[in-house]
């Protein structure tokens, strides 16, 4: 159990100086948009502020009195603390309630600084000033160590030389680092520009700020830190040099093509429609050259129909498939990109369109494919469309307000995205389904996680939970399906990695991230509740966590919340299954802001396995009855509780598992099942010889497998999941 207790320093004195106008406003907001964001315990909302009062004489807080449905009039304290070197919060703490906001250090460094100062101790001598220094050094606060240098004019030579070349550094690798960032974003002219103006100052910085030295050698000349900076600053300009000219090839070289292409019809138009977005795609730059020197084109400003068309087909080869496959297992293009086109179709069909069955003959009629191929295609042949246009008000990045298609009975899925920087629809990418509050919406969600997310290049979506809005969340198979519904309506319109979806979420979107995590435990990487439990029906699959990793967070003082999480995280440590569960001391409902980087890292080590080879399971309905290549036939769930404490403590629902035990072999146990399904894939199992079964323990029988295109196409069209492909399936009976 993680429980983290951390000193830190107290909040800025300098903050009882900002005008009383600026508090105001900024309150105002936190009462209209934090404060409602999740669900509180014992605060109702809307808040009405009725009086900000001062700073008590410490500087650490000051009180809010605000008006609410329950309590009538009531008194917050607001409180700062530090989250770190360089991140305040502001908290609200009320009754058992409390709140905390992020407020970036980087506004607010000259009340951090004027804190720093006055817990040295002022007036400052030269040794208090000198770990002013190193404090700002540290906090990447240059302009403010340059000022605290000044004060430290006492200290020895050599001491004042290494902090000023510690500023000097220290400013030109995050010169460095904002460049090296703007070029994964495509942006070289723009960061040559920044690492030209770190190396000027870099070779103009003297050794010291010392005005006795009229013109002293620049530091770098004395320091090999500092020529080290500096030759990484140089070789990043001959680098970014090498891109730009590269990246100005490339283009005229896409011109020339698109240029040849310009009067394609018939078949050729359709076909260049379909693969010209691959042109832009993420492909290395020498793999680039390559391609073009193959064909003749490289260096060269124009090409015939013929050469433009070729090279089009091996550019989209390479980026979609050059992972998987090699060229030389693909015999004909043409039909390969045919055999796309034809897969794309039959997957867009709906489970009841009269033509399916015409669409799927159309997909198995290219026998020229090895099995590889067709895996390949089924796999990562999906081509979802360009970004919508952004709605008023909006960036390329988002947000954009999406519906998922649905008939007429269901609850309208509604959902927000934002796309990441550099996102291109050939480049599969990790999905955070965000799950907002009682009292929040989808952007309330999207503005918790889309900023930290969206720099690690993810997509993030947060659909509006309209069912549980006001009332919370109630754990209904309709609740769970909106999820369920966004996910797929995501990954039809962008490129989702579908081993890397996750689901998070606060308050009820928290008891919500639980339960369509342990309800469909193998359509989800992980998930990372905060200030929500284990609640409804799924309060009996808290070990199907063997399939969907947990980082749960939660406060000391959040009620029944912490009391079931606390039980669920021993049971699971118990019985040695993943969770991790961080519990913060002294805290109650909040957002825990803080907290997200840290999850996000988490969650970025998880890959949901294509083809694990041991699956073990429980259910009490038909929702869960697959995980992965197992499903139960009959399952006999019999007093399944919706108290997760009970649950706990009681056999009542079905469990199934299968594991492999050698080459061919699996072996299945069962509780409550009448029989058991396994689907065979070619991750896991050789197709050309017999399957060797054991169930319970008893005698091993032998299936020989009929593996088929046709098999694979319909349990893949059937689960809408064309990452995890089976061949064929066998079914086991379960002795009573």
């Amino acid at each position: 159990m993680m429980a983290h207790c951390s000193a830190s320093p107290a909040p800025p004195h300098a903050w009882r100086r900002i005008r009383a106008g600026r508090w105001a406003a900024l309150l105002l907001a936190f009462a209209a948009a934090g404060l409602r964001a999740e669900e509180p315990k014992h605060i109702s909302v809307p808040l009405k502020v009725l009086e900000t009062r001062p700073w008590t004489a410490d500087g650490q807080s000051f009180e809010l009195v605000v008006e609410d449905r329950v309590h009538g009039q009531l008194t917050l304290t607001m409180r700062l603390s530090a989250v770190d070197e360089r991140t305040y919060s502001l908290r609200a703490e009320g009754t058992d309630y409390a709140q905390t906001w992020p407020l970036p250090a980087e506004d607010l460094a000259s009340s951090v600084i004027a804190f720093k100062r006055k817990e040295l101790g002022e007036p400052l001598d030269a040794a208090k000033a000198e770990k002013l220094a190193r404090f700002c050094i540290g906090a990447g606060y240059f302009r403010f160590a340059a000022s605290a240098l000044g004060e430290a004019a006492g200290l020895p030579g050599e001491r004042l030389a290494e902090l000023h070349r510690g500023i000097v550094e220290g400013r030109a690798r995050a010169h460095l680092d904002q460049a090296r960032e703007l070029t994964r974003l495509g942006a070289y002219e723009e960061a040559g520009r920044i690492v030209a103006a770190a190396l000027a100052g870099l070779l103009e910085a003297p050794p010291t700020f010392n005005p006795a030295s009229p013109e002293p050698p620049p530091a770098v000349e004395s320091d090999e830190k500092l020529k080290k900076v500096e030759r990484e600053l140089r070789q990043f300009q001959v680098d970014i040099s090498k891109e730009v000219q590269a990246e100005g090839a490339w283009r005229a070289s896409v011109d020339a093509i698109r240029a040849a292409l310009a009067g394609a019809q018939g078949a050729d138009a359709k076909l260049i429609e379909r693969l010209g977005g691959d042109l832009d795609g993420p492909l290395p730059g020498s793999r680039r050259q390559e391609i073009l020197k193959e064909l003749n084109l490289q260096g060269r400003a124009q090409a015939n129909y013929s050469q433009a068309l070729d090279a089009l087909k091996a550019f989209s080869f390479a980026v979609r498939y050059g992972e998987v496959l090699s060229r030389a297992e693909v015999t004909n293009l043409d039909d390969f990109f045919a055999a796309e086109a034809a897969l794309d179709t039959y997957f867009a069909a709906p489970g009841d369109a009269v033509d399916l069955p015409e669409r799927l003959d159309k997909a198995l009629s290219f026998r020229g494919l090895t099995d590889k191929a067709f895996e390949a295609l089924v796999r990562h042949g999906a081509r979802v469309p360009p970004p919508p246009r952004p709605e008023p008000g909006a960036t390329e990045q988002g947000p954009y307000n999406l519906k998922a298609p649905g008939d007429e009975l269901e609850v309208a899925c509604r959902y927000q995205v934002y796309l990441p920087a550099d996102y291109h629809p050939s480049s599969r990418r990790p999905l955070l389904l965000a799950l907002h509050g009682t009292t929040g919406t989808g952007l309330d969600a999207l503005r918790t996680w889309a900023p930290q997310a969206a720099k690690r290049g993810w997509i993030v979506a947060a659909p509006e939970l309209v069912i549980g809005r006001g009332v919370g969340y109630k754990s209904t198979p309709e609740e769970r399906q909106l999820a369920l519904r966004a996910v797929a309506d995501l990954q039809r319109r962008f490129a989702v990695d579908p081993n890397r979806v996750y689901v998070a979420g606060h308050s009820m979107g928290g008891h919500m991230t639980w339960d369509v995590a342990l309800t469909f435990p193998d359509r989800f990487a992980a998930a990372a509740p905060f200030i929500g439990c284990v609640n409804g029906i799924s309060a009996n699959y808290v070990t199907n966590t063997l399939h969907v990793p947990v980082f749960c967070v939660d406060g000391e003082h959040d009620g029944e919340a912490t009391k079931v999480n606390r039980a669920v995280f021993e049971e699971l440590k118990k019985r040695k299954l993943p969770m991790t569960y961080k519990e913060l001391p002294g805290r109650g409902h909040e957002a825990f802001a803080e907290e997200i980087p840290g999850v996000l890292d988490w969650l970025e080590r998880q890959v949901r396995p294509r083809a694990p080879k041991l699956v073990d399971f429980v259910s009490a309905d038909a929702e869960t009855s697959q995980v992965h290549w197992l499903r139960m036939l009959d399952a006999k769930a019999a007093g399944a509780s919706k108290d997760v404490l009970t649950a706990l403590r009681s056999d009542g629902v079905a469990r199934l598992s299968g594991q492999l035990s050698g080459p061919n072999a699996v072996k299945v146990s069962a509780y409550r099942v009448s029989g058991a399904k396994l689907f065979v894939s070619a991750d896991l199992f050789d197709l050309r010889a017999p399957l060797n079964v054991t169930v319970n323990g008893g005698t091993t029988r032998s299936h020989p497998l009929e593996p088929s295109r046709k098999a694979l196409l319909e349990f893949a069209h059937a689960s809408g999941d064309r990452e995890r492909l089976y061949w064929c399936a066998v079914e086991v009976p379960v002795a009573k």
